[in-house]
């Protein structure tokens, strides 16, 4: 018999009568599994105008796109459907890994989750619940959950490997399985990893959820270390930055790379948690790769290392990894090729004399240079 697993579905069941699920399983390589969602629950409707991560996140500029030149975002999950919010996306290359067909219509959304995920990728300017980071970029819509969200990891591979064969630039995955040990210690599955590999060696960006269960170990597959991992932070009292506060449910450790708001608001609904985190990094990516044909995944990740608000201790740390992303900040340095020389704070000099000797001082940003 199959192993369960909780499949990290995490649309919105936290905060709701003080409900949690955090069971811990085991994984074992090589053996196939099953994913088991909780059953979505929906928070009450904050109101349109909550748009409190657009401005968290540094999204101050408009970067929408051709429609006809924009690049791929493939959004694994329980389908993407056509709402009205995503009527200036071109949706491409469906596919649903269940049932191993492809087609338009075939990856459908029945469900909610995937659709959500896609909307703050790539809603539309004129929706009425605010643009996606990335509006307009192409979706690639893979199924790779049932309509209940249950699904099998080798659902999950062949859905990279669609994605990456069929043109996708980045992956989200908001899903995944906790077992209480790091990728390194074994929370693996090779078949997978491969897969993952996959994509990276061919310039694909993996983003995945961390996780909802408030643990000290990031779920696979965002515990590898080709997947950046996304944790969840709460509003901010006031809007203010240095307000920002990890959620209690965001799974920490060692593997967190950045966090993102995990309280968003669609036309779906609003929602909550690490699942609607990581589709803002992974917009980020689109639009980086966007403006940057050819760039490393490496190099975005400098990029956004380098401009991150720096939450918790100084630095890298496993609550908050490096930090909150900034995406305006990390395109400008980005687009301006400035993150391989002396990216320089201000452009004030500074003098000093000593024995006679003339020093000239401009202050630069350090993290910027490797």
């Amino acid at each position: 018999m199959k192993k369960i697993f909780i499949l990290f579905f995490l649309a919105s069941f936290l905060f709701i009568n003080n409900l949690a699920f955090a069971n811990e399983v085991s994984i074992e390589d090589d053996n196939e599994y099953e994913l088991e969602a909780p059953k979505a629950l929906k928070l009450n409707e904050w109101g349109a105008t909550n748009q409190w991560h657009l401005d968290v996140v540094n999204n101050i500029v408009d970067f929408s796109f051709n429609q006809y030149e924009a690049i791929t975002v493939a959004v694994l999950d329980t389908g993407v459907s056509r709402v009205s919010d995503l009527s200036c996306v071109n949706f491409v290359n469906e596919y649903d890994a269940t049932n191993g067909v492809s087609g338009i219509g075939s990856g459908v959304d029945k469900n909610g989750h995937g659709t959500k995920a896609a909307l703050l990728i790539a809603a539309c300017n004129d929706g009425p619940y605010g643009k996606g980071i990335a509006s307009g970029i192409n979706i690639m819509p893979v199924k790779v959950l049932s309509d209940r969200g249950i699904g099998l990891w080798s659902w999950v591979r062949d859905g990279i490997y669609w994605a990456v064969d069929n043109g996708a630039d980045v992956i989200n995955m908001s899903l995944g399985s906790y077992c209480g040990r790091t990728w390194y210690q074994g929370c693996r599955i090779s078949w997978l990893d491969d897969a993952i590999e996959y994509a990276a060696s061919r310039n694909v960006a993996l983003i995945a959820a961390s996780g909802n269960f408030g643990s000290n170990y990031v779920m696979y597959a965002a515990n590898h270390p080709e997947v950046i991992a996304v944790g969840a932070l709460k509003d901010s009292p006031g809007g203010k930055l240095d307000n920002l506060q990890i959620t209690s449910y965001s799974n920490r450790g060692e593997a967190l790379d950045f966090v993102a708001p995990g309280q968003v608001e669609t036309l779906l609904g609003s929602a909550s948690g690490t699942s609607f985190s990581s589709p803002q990094v992974a917009a980020a990516y689109a639009v980086f790769k966007n403006d940057n044909p050819g760039i490393s995944l490496n190099t975005i990740k400098e990029g956004l290392v380098c401009t991150v608000v720096d939450l918790g201790s100084k630095g890298w740390d496993p609550t908050y990894g490096h930090g909150l992303i900034q995406i305006n900040a990390t395109a400008k340095i980005l687009n301006q090729g400035l993150l391989q020389k002396p990216f320089f704070a201000d452009n004030k000099l500074d003098f000093s004399f000593e024995n006679k000797n003339m020093h000239i001082h401009w202050p630069f940003l350090d993290d910027c240079n490797g």
